[in-house]
């Protein structure tokens, strides 16, 4: 069979791998929720920052509300996710050779527990930037230097995620003496930071954006940090082999980069968040290594259409007790049955009301969109989104307001779990401050005249 079509059949299945997994990781997360609503809102001319709340730089959710204007719909979302996943192949390619399947195989299994949206587009990034590092020198039209190229991809993982671009930046200028070097991945990163800029000081939001993105971080690190934890034990070990992996080859400047990707997990060090720092540790280990030979390359292929077969299977019996929400916008998202009554009843009682109702749940996006309201404030209440002393602006926002009925998980008022980041200053508030009218499952409607 000609090359060309066996790669051409690689990529297809390769493309309906990825849309399994994704599909299965975007039914179930709640950061892609929040960020199809981001990119629904700026798809209806919201401004971030100014309209509704956002921590990081929204370079995502503005990508992510291209394909909205086609069709407004969470599928659609789920669909670009599977592109830009499905435009790392390329570069994977490039970097590993026959070594792919290897990288493939275990990205599958490890990407049951990726974290989905902005951090995923800050890999891809971060890939690219690899690949050009890993490239002969070279100038683009014959006049942009290859350096200036990655300090544009620098760039673009800093609108991807702040914390995590400023990290990659250091780290890629440590790792070069070369003074010509080092400005031209300056002028690179400077060109999109100013582009950037711009954007800010036209829409008016660039004192809301340091106010949400920088001065909130102290109040979402101090209420979000795991430190004495396993994932901290990880993260620490991760980090004494990838200096180790630098003393040793101070000229292989990949793990450079994958000291700067230790910020992924920074202060939240969940599994979520070490699968990235481990993929990209793991990336430079197979570049680093030789072209497999023939009976390895074929046992890797076997070993990543096992992968597949395995995960097609578990996806199935995952997904064998769900169902179609059915709802506006998510007619494709699958849930289990007894979620789909329960939003269902949710948006049904929502309906009836929605200019008084508020939302401070997780459902909130889901609710907000398929009504086509706005997004605001109270579409993320949790800690450190909200901004400098963001919980006062709320509750005094909330104390201005009557003839409201807020909805809230009364599970989060009595038997919070450990891991969820919702602000309970706020929600002690409206409890305090309202009168209890109604329950639908375990969320309660609290009004306040």
């Amino acid at each position: 069979m000609n090359d060309k079509i066996i790669k051409y059949i690689e990529y297809l299945i390769g493309f309906c791998m990825l849309f399994i997994v994704i599909y299965v990781l975007l039914s179930s997360i709640c950061d892609a929720f929040w960020y199809y609503s981001f990119s629904y809102a700026i798809k209806n001319g919201e401004i971030p920052y100014i309209d509704f709340n956002i921590i990081t730089p929204p370079l995502y959710a503005f990508l992510m509300s291209i394909g909205l204007f086609i069709k407004d719909s969470y599928f659609v979302f789920i669909i670009e996710n599977v592109l830009l996943c499905s435009f790392s192949i390329y570069f994977f390619d490039k970097l590993l050779g026959n070594k792919k399947y290897i990288f493939y195989g275990i990205s599958l299994i490890l990407f049951a527990h990726l974290c989905m949206t902005y951090n995923y587009l800050a890999y891809f990034f971060i890939i690219v930037i690899m690949y050009f590092e890993n490239k002969d020198d070279f100038k683009l039209f014959g006049m942009i230097d290859k350096n200036v190229i990655i300090g544009l991809f620098i760039g673009l993982v800093l609108l991807s995620k702040h914390t995590i671009g400023i990290c990659i930046l250091v780290c890629s200028l440590i790792s070069y003496r070369n003074k010509k070097v080092l400005i031209n991945k300056l002028i690179g990163f400077l060109c999109v930071c100013f582009i950037f800029l711009i954007y800010l000081l036209l829409s008016n939001s660039f004192f809301q954006f340091i106010n949400f993105t920088i001065l909130g971080l102290f109040d979402f690190s101090n209420k979000n940090n795991n430190y004495i934890s396993i994932g901290c034990l990880i993260w620490f070990l991760l980090f004494a082999y990838i200096i180790y992996n630098i003393f040793r080859d101070k000229n292989n400047k990949n793990y450079y980069y994958a000291l700067g990707s230790l910020s992924f997990s920074i202060p939240i060090f969940d599994y979520f968040h070490l699968c990235y720092i481990v993929l990209i540790i793991f990336l430079c280990k197979l570049i680093s290594i030789k072209d497999l030979n023939k009976n390895m390359y074929n046992l890797s292929k076997l070993f990543c259409f096992l992968v597949c077969i395995s995960i097609s299977i578990l996806s199935y019996l995952y997904f064998l007790n769900f169902v179609f929400l059915d709802i506006p916008k998510y007619e494709r998202m699958l849930v289990p049955k007894s979620e789909k009554t329960l939003i269902r009843k949710l948006n049904s009682e929502f309906k009836k009301e929605k200019d008084n109702i508020i939302i401070a749940v997780t459902y909130a996006p889901i609710l907000n969109t398929s009504n086509n309201r706005k997004i605001d404030y109270f579409n993320v209440i949790n800690y450190g989104n909200l901004g400098y002393d963001g919980t006062n602006m709320m509750i005094n926002k909330i104390k201005n307001m009557h003839n409201k009925t807020f909805i809230l998980n009364d599970n989060l008022i009595y038997n919070k779990p450990e891991i969820d980041q919702t602000n309970d200053d706020i929600v002690k508030y409206i409890v305090d401050n309202t009168k209890k009218v109604k329950n639908i499952g375990n969320f309660g409607f609290y009004y306040k005249e």
